[in-house]
C-alpha cells in the first residue's frame, strides 16, 4: 500500500478474509464433531449387541448372520428417508410408497378414491426389512398380507401337502424380485399358504 486509502482496504480485505476463514473452519469443525457422535454412538449400540450375543451363548455364525444384516439395515437406514423423518410432510396430502401403482387393481383404486387410498397407504402399509434366510410365510398359515419387494430377492416354493408327507418339486420354486408382489389373496377372501416365502438375500 501506497497511501492511507490503500492501506485501509488491504486491512478490511485481511478482515473479511479472516472471518470467511473462521466460519469455514468451524462449519467443518462442527462437521467432524457430528460425524463423531454418530459413529461413535453406532459403535456403542454394536458392542453393545455383540456383548448380549456374547453373554446369551450365541453361536458364531447366528451371531456373523445378526450383526451382517445390523450392518446392511444400517446403511440402507442411511439411503432411505422415512416419511416421518420429514416433519413438513404432516401438513402435505398422504404419500404412498410407488410400488403399490405397479398393481393393476391397486394403481385403478387409486385414481377412484384419493381418500380411501390415502388411508391404505397411511394405515394398511408397512415397511420392514429381511435377513437372508429369514421366513416370511410357512406352509399352512393364514395368509394376513399381501407382500411387495422393494429391494433383494425372495424365493417361493410351493409346498405338495398330504398327511404322510411334505415334498416339492423343482419346478414348484421362483423367485420374486423388486416391484414384484404375492399373497394376493389375502385381500379378497380367507386364505391358508400352499408353500413357503424366504428372503433369499437381504432385502425389503
Amino acid at each position: 500500500p501506497c497511501n492511507a486509502y490503500e492501506r485501509a482496504f488491504a486491512v478490511c480485505v485481511l478482515i473479511f478474509a479472516l472471518l470467511v476463514l473462521s466460519s469455514f473452519l468451524s462449519s467443518i469443525t462442527a462437521s467432524i464433531t457430528q460425524l463423531r457422535q454418530l459413529s461413535w454412538k453406532h459403535y456403542r449400540q454394536t458392542a453393545a449387541l455383540r456383548k448380549y450375543l456374547r453373554r446369551r451363548s450365541i453361536s458364531a455364525g447366528l451371531s456373523m448372520r445378526v450383526l451382517s444384516f445390523v450392518e446392511w439395515n444400517r446403511q440402507n437406514e442411511a439411503q432411505y428417508v422415512r416419511d416421518s423423518d420429514v416433519v413438513l410432510l404432516s401438513s402435505l396430502s398422504e404419500i404412498c410408497e410407488p410400488t403399490l401403482h405397479k398393481h393393476p387393481f391397486l394403481y385403478k383404486y387409486s385414481t377412484l378414491s384419493s381418500v380411501a387410498w390415502g388411508r391404505i397407504c397411511t394405515q394398511a402399509v408397512r415397511r420392514f426389512a429381511l435377513c437372508r434366510d429369514d421366513v416370511v410365510f410357512d406352509a399352512g398359515m393364514a395368509a394376513e398380507a399381501m407382500y411387495f419387494v422393494l429391494s433383494g430377492k425372495l424365493a417361493y416354493t410351493l409346498q405338495h401337502i398330504t398327511v404322510s408327507r411334505v415334498w416339492t418339486h423343482s419346478r414348484d420354486k421362483c423367485n420374486m424380485a423388486p416391484g414384484e408382489w404375492c399373497s394376493e389373496a389375502a385381500l379378497w377372501t380367507y386364505w391358508t399358504h400352499c408353500g413357503s416365502l424366504h428372503a433369499a438375500k437381504n432385502s425389503e
